[in-house]
């Protein structure tokens, strides 16, 4: 959990989550979801999107900031993955939640 939470903002795949807890891949995910309630997958996410709501209303940086800020590749994957989640576009939500 603390390896997660400290590099949610990078992309963290499933195999290095199971050899940190020293577990088959597929355990680790079943084991998680047990403690958790969530995938892997999922929790993560979550982290991410509440780091990017931070984000959109505390500061005034860039949408391309705030996308490397929390690992995607470029602006557009951030907002294609952010308006998934909230159904709603970053600079919309900065908007209405400023």
């Amino acid at each position: 959990m603390d390896y997660i939470h400290n590099h949610f903002k990078e992309n963290i795949r499933l195999e290095t989550l199971a050899k940190i807890e020293h577990y088959h891949p597929t355990y680790y995910s079943s084991w998680f979801k047990n403690k958790t309630g969530k995938s892997p997958k999922v929790y993560i996410s979550e982290l991410r999107l509440k780091e990017a709501k931070y984000l959109l209303t505390s500061t005034a940086w860039s949408m391309s900031r705030i996308s490397e800020e929390l690992g995607f590749e470029n602006s557009s994957s951030f907002t294609r993955w952010f308006v998934s989640c909230e159904n709603i576009s970053p600079q919309k939500y900065r908007v209405l939640n400023n």
